[in-house]
Order: structure tokens, then sequence, then C-alpha cells
């Protein structure tokens, strides 16, 4: 009865053994991630496109093309995944030589995470260089916006600067506000397609109504002109870059030390003292379902 009894309690003892086991057992805990947009990771949107990706874990280095930047008076600090670019009110970081790759787009998409407080001046994010010109081929930067006398505290004043070789309104200007921007990170996605001469920008995954000449105040997705719509109706077509050998991040093309354009310093101009994260240039103009993947994934380190 001994021997029986001993066996009957190992049976009892593994019995809820088993069904505790089972109970903590969830099989969602090993489900396969859910895509989103059809993608389970940000490296699934359109590789083959991707040809420059900074990641800024803890270095300046593009894993796609191998181009390397130089930072003056910038650091690493908390990302919106792993680490990310500091800047300062006079830090930037130089590619001194940008490759054959972007400056030779003719379209293009580049996505990228940001986080700053409102600025005071014109403040320089991103430039791919044009050494004759005052301007760039690309010029990325925030303006300040102050309602008031106060500086708005959730909007970004968000600018775009293109050049085109073969356009005569070369230079375009453009312009746009969306929420949701200051002291926190967000998401901006600003795409050309060279083809149909449609731009467009993103906060959050959402498509931003955009203000460009000869269009419409806050249009989404304007076709660009390339000569006045009035006179001469003529789409703004695929890019010509001219004089580009260089790329910027946190500043103007003309706030370096060096220059890498054809003017100095100016007063009304500074270097981005915030933070940014995930920088990719893509080779094509991503769609709107592409940019909110991008966005999604990304948010969640995916």
């Amino acid at each position: 009865m001994k021997i029986n009894y001993i066996t009957l309690l190992g049976l009892t003892l593994a019995t809820f053994t088993m069904s505790s086991c089972l109970k903590d057992y969830d099989p969602s805990d090993y489900a396969p991630e859910k895509p989103i947009g059809g993608y389970s990771s940000s490296k699934e949107i359109a590789p083959d496109n991707l040809v420059a990706f900074w990641s800024f874990n803890g270095n300046l280095n593009d894993s796609i093309a191998n181009l390397s930047a130089t930072g003056t008076n910038t650091s690493f600090t908390a990302g919106k995944k792993g680490q990310a670019y500091q800047g300062s009110a006079n830090g930037y970081a130089v590619i001194a030589n940008a490759g054959t790759v972007i400056p030779a787009l003719q379209s293009y998409s580049i996505s990228f995470w940001m986080n700053t407080t409102q600025p005071t001046k014109a403040t320089g994010v991103f430039a791919l260089n044009n050494s004759k010109d005052f301007w760039g081929n690309i010029d990325v930067y925030l303006e300040s916006y102050v309602q008031k006398g106060v500086p708005n505290p959730d909007t970004a004043f968000f600018k775009v600067h293109m050049n085109n070789a073969n356009a005569k309104w070369a230079g375009q200007f453009t312009d746009c506000k969306f929420g949701a921007a200051i002291g926190k990170w967000v998401h901006v996605g600003i795409t050309y397609n060279g083809d149909k001469s449609i731009f467009n920008i993103y906060a959050n995954g959402t498509q931003i109504g955009v203000n460009t000449a000869g269009n419409p105040q806050g249009t989404k997705g304007p076709i660009l002109n390339g000569d006045d719509p009035v006179t001469n109706k003529t789409p703004y077509g695929p890019l010509k870059f001219v004089n580009a050998a260089s790329i910027v991040f946190g500043a103007f093309q003309f706030q370096t030390n060096p220059s890498l354009g054809s003017a100095g310093a100016q007063d009304w101009a500074t270097d981005f003292g915030g933070q940014l994260d995930e920088f990719r240039v893509y080779n094509k103009a991503l769609s709107g379902d592409e940019i909110n993947a991008l966005y999604k994934l990304e948010s969640l380190g995916r």
C-alpha cells in the first residue's frame, strides 16, 4: 500500500505540473509578427531601391553605399531605434564624397525620424550640395513658426528646396506645416517622382498638403511646374543635379566650414540641434502605402 500511495502521489504531482505548464502556454507568444502593409520589417520595403541608410547607431556610416560622414560638434544619443544623431547649434556631419548614385538621382524618397525643439532661425537638416550656387541640389530645412510672438509648441514649419538643371524654373521651394512634431519623435517622408513630376511630404505616415509655385496652396501630391504655368505649363520632369559632390546632415551647405556652396554662413540660419534617426534614401518615389508602412514598422522597432 505504501508503494501504491507513493505512485499515486507522483502521478498527481506530474498531472498538476503539466496542467500548470499548459495554462502558462500562450500560442500568440510564438506566432509570427503580423505584417503591416504586407511587410514584416522595414528592410522589406523596396530593398532594391534603397541607395543609402544611416542608422546612426554609434557611427555616421551608411550601410548601403558605404558613405561615411565626419562629424563636427555632434554626438549620439538615445534614438527612435537604438542610437540617434545628436546635433548642436554649431554642429553638423559632412560626407565629403557623396559617390555617384545620389548625385545622379532623377526621382527619390527620403525617410527619417526627427526630434527637435521649435527653431528660432532657419535650420538646416539635410543637403546635397551644389558647389557653385547658394542653395544646394536638395535642401531639407525648418523655419521658425511663431504665432503672436510665441513659438508654436507643436507644429513644424518644414521646407524642401530642389534644383533641376533640366527645368527653366530650376529652383523649387516647397513648404508645409504639420503638428505633433515638436519635442517628440516624428517620422518624415519626402518623395519626388521625376516621370510624373509629383512631389509629396508625409508626416507620421500621413500625406500632407504642400505649398508650391503655380499650384493651389495646400495641394496634396502637387505636380511641380518646370516653367511659369500661365505662359508655358511644363512639368518639372526628371531631376538633373549639378556640381553635387558632398552631403551634409544638420546644416545648410553654406553653414559648414569650409562652405560646401558658393556663399558663407548667414546670420538668419543655424545648425540643427535636435536628433535624427533611421535616415534612408531611395532612388524612386515610394508610394503612400510604403511610406506609411515604414512609419508603422519603425515605430515598432521593426
